[in-house]
């Protein structure tokens, strides 16, 4: 049997100020076993000599490397996503500015797109220092199934950035991007892997490499990184169980909404096919369903009758919500939380929660739903 053709893929790189580090970046998309078809870089105003370097390395890149210097800066969100709505290949491979990819990484992650059905592909890295040292892999072994059927898996749980490759027909969405809600930062959209994310967990499947791929250079000024192993002391933890979390839930009611909004008008769309019409729709349905049970959930905590919470609490748990298969439940142990802090307890946690706020609002930043 023949071997297919290799899917083209573009590397879509969003730049500011990575003159340090952009060299050993660049020289690792060259190093490839499987070469780009593309490299598409947008950067956000850079005043160092990051695009000089770019350039130069554009003269002798075995790939062409188109530069887009944006005349307003974007931020990294729709800077991201700029770069992938222009990238022409079958396959965008998002890429940050500061690490080290693998040979082997192209190669194995258009393998990994050999099914149609396949949307989007992550893989793990190493967490490396500034000069390269490793840390630790990025994700223990065995921390995501290999295959994510649509709609499986957490709502609200995406791949970092740099690990993400998905197909280039997902940026057909893109005028709605502006629709969504980044739950961990109120009041932006979705960041670029959680949009791509958001929409590849509708409409196919999802694969993850075990594999390392990426050499992940955490280096103090990274927009976004991952901390080193540290244990939380006695009172951190009891703060933590015990936090106020109704704002919490009310947030993820609200993008629930919004995200249901968002796949209604994604199946309402001419150019899918009847089965992603049916997975939109679907989508939406789901995420409707969730935004009732934050509803009740947060009702749990914030209504003032007792009777009123308790019946929010039952509900939940008439609805399976509190169920060990349903992928989208909240687990065991928020029921026991609900029943002991938001029936028991509700008004008093609330009422403390929010005295705290007042002191520190960023103890009210945005957990996942597993926290």
């Amino acid at each position: 049997m023949l071997k297919p053709p290799a899917q083209s893929i573009s590397i879509a790189l969003a730049t500011y100020n990575g003159a340090k580090f952009i060299e050993a970046q660049l020289q690792s998309f060259a190093d490839q076993e499987l070469l780009p078809a593309e490299l598409v870089v947008t950067d956000d105003g850079s005043s160092d000599d990051t695009l000089e370097k770019i350039r130069s390395f554009g003269k002798s890149a075995p790939f062409p490397v188109q530069i887009h210097r944006n005349e307003t800066q974007l931020g990294f969100r729709r800077n991201f996503l700029k770069a992938a709505a222009l990238c022409t290949s079958e396959i965008v491979a998002y890429s940050d500015q500061d690490d080290i990819w693998h040979t082997n990484k192209l190669k194995r992650v258009e393998q990994a797109f050999e099914s149609p059905e396949t949307l989007l592909v992550h893989h793990n890295a190493r967490v490396v220092d500034a000069a390269g040292q490793f840390i630790r892999d990025l994700h223990p072994a065995h921390c995501f199934a290999s295959i994510v059927k649509p709609m499986d898996g957490s709502p609200w749980v995406s791949p970092f950035g740099f690990a993400t490759s998905f197909r280039t027909r997902l940026m057909k969405f893109l005028p709605l991007h502006g629709l969504s809600v980044d739950t961990y930062h109120p009041g932006e959209p979705l960041a670029h892997d959680q949009w791509v994310t958001f929409l590849a967990s509708a409409l196919g499947c999802k694969a993850y490499i075990e594999e390392p791929l990426v050499d992940y250079r955490q280096h103090g000024a990274n927009t976004f990184g991952v901390p080193r192993k540290a244990g939380q002391s006695l009172l951190e933890r009891m703060h933590l169980k015990l936090e106020d979390r109704s704002e919490v839930f009310a947030r993820l009611e609200q993008a629930a909404s919004i995200n249901a909004n968002i796949m209604a008008q994604v199946a309402a769309s001419t150019d899918l096919s009847s089965l992603e019409k049916m997975r939109a729709q679907e989508a939406s349905e789901r995420w409707e369903a969730l935004e009732a049970l934050y509803a009740l959930r947060t009702a749990a905590y914030t209504s003032p009758s007792l009777l009123r919470r308790a019946d929010a609490v039952s509900r939940l748990t008439h609805l399976g919500a509190y169920g060990r298969a349903a992928t989208w439940s909240f687990g065991k142990k928020s029921q026991a939380r609900d029943i002991l802090l938001g029936i028991m307890a509700g008004p008093l946690i609330t009422k403390l929660g929010a005295r705290q706020s007042d002191r520190d609002p960023g103890l009210q930043a945005l957990r996942p739903l597993h926290a």
